[in-house]
């Protein structure tokens, strides 16, 4: 039977619009009832989910009668997480997603506590606006991963760029909008794809582009180029729509990345750094690792959907901007890896020894490191090395003293000593500075300090 209501608890009755057989909506500036587990009506800001200064945010739409009970009969719901779980399932079947589904999610749940409140073994767990929301949040964000057909933006066709995105094509039914701002990037990627091009559109402007997209992601140079990308006149943001999936994954500075985030979320989308590791070689393998920072963990499960089809470890780092100082770290450590394995195998040669032998003797020893095994810096050591191409191909000796500079204004900004990087990024630099070797991979640098 119903359990009395103890009016008493929320200071008045409920007014003339109050209903005992179902929830009361949630309006601003009003006194609105929800039941609780405790068998008591209480008012929604006396619980947390609602009152004046949250109401705005939450619009409570009563969903179908016929499918609650439907979903009732079952006798398995007893909490949020699991009405959510069979109202995804609905969806999922009837591929009638909306992926703004916040007031339906939560509002059928009410419903559900309604009907379960006659019951005898009820037991519904007190909702906090915080454990709402971030529920709210995993729905909506694995909602928008299940599409198989929907469609991709893909910003940044170079050399990383363009492999990450063949292999989306490869991997996945997927459509993609592509945009790079060299003209001859785009048609160089729209002349060799491995699908049908019927999939593949090239985007006017990045603001078609947005427009287009349920997901964006971004491969850019520098922080700079991020932030044209979305803040320019004819920019991301001029077509972003509510929900996109935005994920960036450049090597940009930590501040900037969480400023686009920020930027993003103001928009009502769903932003993730994700910067990877792997090179050339990686992306175009699809073994790249994707270093992922994000709002949730639940957030990160449905960026990892799409990121799995490009690399092969996909890592939930922590919050916004996580992403970004891991992959800072590690590019700091593979740069002063690169130049010290360069100077080993520089003076291993130079005293007589076969580049070969040495570079076996080092993967086999406490010397070993992806510098001397993956990507040899000398030529005719590993086959797919960049060495063996003139050094092309891979990532740019400028693209390496970039991250080394971003990793040393890290260091600064936390008072952090990094002598041996501070000392790398000098060397790269100079070599930077040579027309013939500024663009090539960073593994050149043995040719700058051979004197060659």
């Amino acid at each position: 039977s119903r359990p009395v209501v103890d009016y008493s608890v929320v200071g008045r009755e409920p007014d003339s619009s109050f209903s005992e057989s179902e929830p009361s909506r949630l309006e601003e500036g009003t006194d609105q009832y929800l039941y609780d587990t405790s068998g008591l009506w209480r008012r929604a800001a006396d619980m947390d989910i609602g009152g004046t200064d949250q109401s705005s945010e939450m619009s409570i739409g009563l969903p179908d009668t016929d499918y609650c009970s439907e979903v009732l009969s079952s006798g398995e719901i007893v909490g949020l997480s699991q009405a959510m779980e069979k109202l995804e399932l609905k969806s999922n079947s009837e591929s009638e997603l909306n992926p703004d589904a916040f007031g339906f999610v939560i509002s059928t749940f009410f419903r559900i506590a309604m009907f379960l409140s006659n019951l005898s073994k009820a037991n519904l767990p007190k909702l906090s606006a915080s454990s709402i929301l971030s529920a709210s949040r995993a729905f909506s964000a694995s909602a928008l991963s299940r599409s198989s057909n929907e469609t991709v933006g893909f910003v940044g066709l170079g050399n990383m760029g363009a492999h990450m995105a063949r292999n989306l094509l490869k991997k996945t039914e997927k459509n993609l909008i592509v945009y790079d701002i060299n003209s001859a990037a785009t048609s160089n990627f729209s002349s060799n794809l491995p699908v049908s091009s019927d999939r593949v559109k090239v985007a006017s402007s990045l603001a078609d582009l947005a427009s287009s997209s349920k997901v964006i992601i971004t491969m850019l140079p520098e922080s700079a180029h991020v932030k044209s990308a979305y803040s320019s006149d004819t920019g991301l943001l001029k077509g972003l729509k509510a929900d996109t999936i935005c994920i960036d994954s450049s090597t940009i500075d930590t501040s900037v990345s969480v400023e686009i985030s920020s930027i993003i979320e103001k928009r009502g989308s769903i932003p993730f750094d994700a910067p990877v590791s792997g090179g050339v070689m990686g992306a175009e393998a699809g073994t790249l690792t994707f270093m992922v920072g994000s709002r949730s963990q639940e957030e990160f499960e449905s960026a990892k959907q799409i990121l799995q089809h490009m690399g092969k470890n996909i890592v939930y780092c922590g919050k916004l901007g996580s992403g970004q100082t891991v992959k800072i770290c590690n590019n700091m450590l593979l740069g002063c890896s690169m130049l010290a394995s360069a100077e080993a195998m520089n003076l291993g040669v130079k005293l007589g020894v076969d580049p070969k032998l040495l570079a076996s003797i080092i993967n086999t020893s406490s010397g070993r490191c992806w510098s001397t095994q993956i990507s040899n810096p000398y030529p005719n050591v590993v086959p797919n090395a960049p060495s063996n191409n003139d050094y092309n191909g891979g990532f740019g000796t400028k693209l390496m003293l970039k991250d080394l500079d971003l990793s040393i204004n890290a260091a600064k900004a936390t008072n952090s000593p990094v002598v041996l990087t501070s000392v790398a990024s000098q060397i790269y630099r100079a070599a930077a500075n040579r027309s013939d070797l500024a663009n090539k991979d960073f593994s050149s640098i043995l040719k700058f300090i051979s004197n060659q």
